[in-house]
């Protein structure tokens, strides 16, 4: 990019190129000449891009970067700035080094505009505040003793975990809530004084089942078969199953985990408050493939999706009096209002009708009326 504005500079008044680009005219003429400079290799090292240190010029890795090897690139540096001081082209070839040995088979090669972007990320307070020095062309720790990894959290990561432990605290059984906890009393400390709630969610405590969460999500997260005893409504006997779990969901303050039982071809769902044991098995797990989660509940309303029925169009008549709470709080993202009037609005959903969708019909009474029997 660098050496195309350079060249545009060739062709064109410097002034109007520097206010195209939104730089000042001196940092535009010291990075022409730095291009200059290397070009001519009439320097070992060049300097750091005069551009790097305006206000008005961002590489993109000044925000907290999207890339997922990013944090692999920071440790790889972290290593060779805490070593000695190394010239940009040796950062380049140790970090390529490094991901063909970490990453192999996969082409990340990465350049020097990379290389710079992650320094100034470590560099800023988004990162780490390192202090890295530039000394003839070569980067290392202003102290050698210093290091990325015993960093401890910035106030503004601490405050982001306690907003996420605020919330994930208010789901009972969640095991992430108690890895946060000890994770901000180990870096930050107890909390001290009162912490209100700022964000609340509909919890129910007494909902059956809740003690399965943690070894559910476990066993999802790291890929282990379990053996359940389950118990569905209205049958006296228990099912036993082979389980490989895929996802857990709340519908309603019940939780439900979708997966793969070895019994069955289609995947099943297992409400949690039904299920009466559970133990791991050493049956080899079935990774999930084919199932896509979001096509699965896209056409239908809460959990229970009938195989071979295909979405059709339910229209209902609603009264004034409970048109709005619908109109604001659609019961499926496909609602559409087909007609309002002073008395009552007519809304459109194009579902596979099942028991959840009838009950948040019927939930309404008289006020709610289908037009079109699914």
């Amino acid at each position: 990019m660098l050496f195309c504005i350079a060249a545009a500079g060739c062709r064109n008044h410097p002034q109007k190129i520097a206010a195209k680009i939104k730089v000042p005219l001196t940092s535009y003429l010291q990075c022409i000449y730095f291009l200059y400079l290397r070009v001519q290799k009439k320097r070992a090292a060049p300097p750091e891009c005069p551009l790097q240190g305006c206000s008005s010029f961002h590489f993109q890795a000044e925000t907290v970067p999207s890339n997922k090897h990013a944090s692999f690139r920071y440790r790889i540096l972290d290593q060779c700035f805490r070593h000695r001081r190394y010239r940009i082209g040796e950062l380049v070839a140790a970090v390529n080094t490094a991901c063909a040995e970490e990453y192999p088979g996969k082409p990340l090669t990465v350049r020097k505009r990379t290389i710079y972007g992650d320094i100034q990320f470590m560099r800023s307070a988004a990162g780490w505040s390192a202090d890295i020095r530039c000394i003839n062309g070569c980067y290392a720790y202003a102290d050698l003793r210093f290091s990325i990894t015993r960093q401890k959290l910035s106030p503004r990561e601490v405050a982001a975990l306690r907003t996420a432990l605020s919330v994930l605290s208010q789901f009972e059984g969640l095991p992430q809530a108690k890895a946060l906890q000890s994770l901000l009393e180990r870096e930050a400390g107890p909390t001290d004084g009162f912490n209100p709630t700022l964000v609340q969610f509909e919890t129910n405590p007494l909902v059956r089942g809740l003690e399965w969460l943690s070894p559910l999500y476990e066993a999802a997260a790291q890929g282990r078969v379990l053996r359940v005893h389950y118990r569905p409504f209205q049958e006296a006997q228990v099912q036993p199953l082979f389980f490989h779990p895929y996802l857990l969901k709340e519908y309603r303050n019940r939780w439900f985990v979708f997966g793969h039982a070895e019994s069955e071809s289609a995947i099943r769902n297992l409400a949690l408050d039904r299920i009466e044991s559970l133990h791991p098995s050493l049956r080899p797990f079935r990774a999930n493939t084919d199932w896509d989660a979001a096509a699965h509940f896209h056409p239908i309303v809460g959990v229970t999706r009938y195989e071979g029925v295909a979405p059709r169009a339910v229209l209902f008549e609603a009264a004034a009096r409970c048109a709005d709470y619908i109109e604001t709080k659609p019961i499926h993202h496909s609602q559409t209002l087909v007609e309002k009037s002073a008395d009552k609005s007519v809304f459109r959903l194009f579902v596979i009708p099942n028991p959840e969708l009838e009950a948040e019909l019927r939930r309404w009474g008289e006020a709610v009326r289908v037009l079109e029997n699914p």
